[in-house]
């Protein structure tokens, strides 16, 4: 095992052969069992992959790893998305955990192990922090010699989960809608289960990106803009009604409308809003980071449901939801939560959701987003990364609190808040946001106004705030 690991914001990742091999996983893997055996976990114990090069074999050498730790282990029969491994384990009596072979949405170099609680939630911090200082130490990690040896049983992870999705939504309406749908999996692991899904309902599904590749065809298995143009362009040309795009684990997801345009997982985030609480009569609050868009927000207010906001990071949306009272919680990069379903991303269900609603509207996904934005206003959206070296994002961090600019593209800011990065709020509703990373050297840069020009002025200035106070 590599002599440093650190896990991130949702796990630990490292490149294939610079840490992420064999003896890597194992001692990972040897060290995520001993500290549920700290903690008294004794229950079965869930191993998941996705899609990425030899996945299967990895999950193997962790299972065989947890059960030498006397845990039985239930390892999938098949890739599941990271949505499925948490519903199986929240639903096993007595589960100790799981475990995923995934590195999320980065690319087809690069793997690792995320962990989830028995509840099927991220663990805490201590739990990583933990297996971090073990490590550092130097502290031996083998079962004792007198321990019994646990089972490994290969289970079927994602059919009892699909099923329970088609629970959750009107299938009887998306049934008789006769809508055609394409689904982009990125060649991650909701390939083939979307489509086996929408067929059952009826619906005319084109599935693109649905092969094995080790190399994810060269894009990144992430659901953003830049890796939307294939879906969009085939939604074009079988005239359907909507796409979506799915990342390598399947927790986060964007879409494409019947004409070909983008459209954000924030987007998709205030339309699920308006089918939750007028059609599905469901209230709660709504829980965004600081860069999700004004659109949520409004949408939540104009429903009457209140926002929290918490920092950037899945662990505080996660901890916030577990406070309780939340209808829906919604990651900057993508991913939403629906705490009644689970507290872990789920893109899948996402897309399913917005099916029902396109189908009991009668309307595509193009129409649905104009009525949203008669409701709530237009607003463009940008975010760029500023690749520094680590000492000057590092100062970036130690004196942004300190920064107040008076005017920004001659704008003069109406309140600014220091809470996670620099946030500055303006008269129109635009804002921008200077947050370093805490996991990269990059500082990263939002913003959003209502038209375009004045989008890219203040992302300009905010770039230039940023080159100029602390790279001169």
């Amino acid at each position: 095992m590599p002599g440093m690991i650190r896990f991130g914001v949702d796990g630990w990742r490292d490149r294939y052969g610079e840490g992420f091999d064999e003896s890597g996983v194992a001692g990972v893997s040897s060290q995520i069992a001993e500290q549920f055996a700290r903690q008294g976990e004794s229950g079965p114990l869930f191993v998941g992959y996705d899609t990425r090069r030899d996945g299967r074999r990895y999950a193997r050498i962790v299972a065989d790893t947890v059960a030498a730790w006397g845990f039985d282990v239930r390892l999938s029969s098949s890739h599941c998305p990271l949505a499925a491994l948490s519903w199986a384990t929240a639903r096993e009596p007595g589960s100790a955990g799981a475990i995923m072979v995934t590195a999320g949405h980065n690319g087809a170099d690069w793997n690792g192990l995320k962990v989830r609680a028995s509840d099927g939630n991220k663990v805490p911090q201590s739990f990583t922090d933990a297996i971090e200082n073990r490590i550092g130490s130097g502290s031996p990690c083998e079962p004792p010699a007198s321990l019994a040896r646990g089972s490994v049983d290969l289970t079927d992870i994602v059919s009892p989960y699909l099923a329970d999705l088609s629970t959750l939504v009107d299938a009887s309406a998306i049934a008789h809608a006769g809508m055609t749908v394409v689904h982009d999996p990125l060649y991650g692991a909701s390939r083939s289960y979307v489509s086996r899904l929408l067929s059952d309902m009826d619906v005319d599904v084109t599935e693109i990106h649905g092969e094995q590749a080790d190399d994810f065809g060269e894009v990144a298995p992430n659901p953003v803009e830049a890796w939307s143009g294939a879906c969009a362009a085939k939604v074009k040309e079988v005239d359907a009604w909507a796409g979506f795009v799915n990342g390598a684990d399947a927790t986060r997801v964007c879409a494409v409308d019947d004409g070909g345009g983008y459209v954000s997982s924030d987007t998709l985030a205030a339309l699920l809003l308006e089918l939750l609480c007028e059609r599905h009569h469901e209230t709660g609050r709504v829980v965004v980071t600081a860069p999700t868009s004004v659109v949520v927000r409004r949408q939540a207010m104009r429903l009457g449901c209140p926002v929290t906001v918490v920092p950037v990071g899945t662990g505080w949306v996660a901890a916030e939801m577990a406070r309780g009272d939340v209808l829906l919680g919604l990651q900057e990069t993508g991913g939403i939560a629906l705490p009644r379903h689970l507290r872990e991303r789920d893109g899948i269900l996402v897309g399913l959701f917005i099916c029902e609603m396109m189908a009991t509207s009668g309307k595509r996904l193009g129409a649905l987003v104009e009525e949203l934005e008669q409701q709530v206003g237009h607003m463009e959206y940008a975010r760029r990364d500023l690749e520094l070296d680590p000492g000057t994002t590092q100062m970036v961090r130690n004196m942004l609190p300190g920064i107040n600019p008076a005017s920004v593209g001659g704008m003069t800011p109406v309140a600014v808040d220091h809470n996670d990065g620099l946030r500055l709020r303006f008269e129109d509703d635009a804002w921008l946001l200077i947050r370093p990373s805490n996991t990269s050297s990059k500082v990263r840069v939002y913003a959003e106004a209502p038209d375009a020009g004045e989008l890219e002025r203040i992302v300009e200035q905010g770039c230039e705030l940023v080159r100029s106070d602390f790279m001169a």
